[in-house]
């Protein structure tokens, strides 16, 4: 009987070291496959991290905001900063030049003022471009849900149905009333919160030429 008891050990501990490195394959599988659609908005921003090659992109990025600003200068209604300390730009454009009162149909207009910004799909791999639709708390949080939603599929449209843009990367995300910048207690401050962000993250195409020493769109 003690004999026994030892050889189903054996095959038990046997059985565990052929599964072990299986399931652990399988995690590093799953960890190197994420699906960017599932994941949260923050999770995106801050994701991929750069390592070494950190200090060369803020750099490239840098020159980025240069010629943003430099489209602001011009009349385009954008607001520009940076997160991960100058890794990521977020461009603010509020809905009024994007959208009319209540609709969700993106405008002349409003092609407009994006298309400035499309240069930065055109290069495959290199920017994850991440647009979050925000809105006031007018009307109640289905209906702010509703017009995001239909409001960044609008822009998520428009931009895929521009040649030679690379959409693969492209996030769009509505969150209605959740993260208002300023409290909605005023015309001006409501105008505020109704926002379209698009985050420029840099992405594995840059990180690669950002390695070699040279980044180029």
């Amino acid at each position: 009987m003690r004999a026994k008891r030892i050889i189903t050990s054996i095959c038990i501990l046997l059985a565990i070291c052929n599964i072990l490195p299986c399931s652990i394959d399988a995690k590093k599988q799953k960890k190197s496959d994420i699906d960017i659609y599932e994941l949260s908005i923050d999770e995106n921003i801050s994701s991929p991290q750069l390592g070494k090659q950190s200090k060369n992109i803020v750099l490239f990025q840098s020159e980025q905001i240069k010629s943003i600003k430099s489209l602001i200068l011009k009349g385009y209604p954008y607001t520009v900063e940076t997160q991960r300390n100058g890794e990521v730009i977020a461009v603010t454009i509020q809905a009024r030049h994007l959208f009319k009162p209540n609709e969700y149909t993106l405008s002349d207009n409003g092609m407009e003022r994006l298309k400035p910004l499309l240069k930065y799909l055109k290069s495959e791999n290199l920017y994850k471009m991440v647009i979050a639709m925000h809105s006031d708390n007018t009307g109640n949080n289905a209906y702010s849900m509703d017009i995001t939603t239909k409001r960044v599929n609008s822009v998520f449209d428009w931009i895929a149905n521009n040649k030679g843009i690379h959409t693969e990367l492209v996030v769009p995300y509505a969150l209605g009333n959740s993260d208002p910048i300023v409290d909605n207690n005023s015309i001006v401050n409501r105008d505020k919160n109704r926002r379209l962000v698009i985050y420029l993250i840099p992405e594995k195409g840059m990180i690669s030429q950002a390695k070699k020493g040279y980044i180029k769109l």
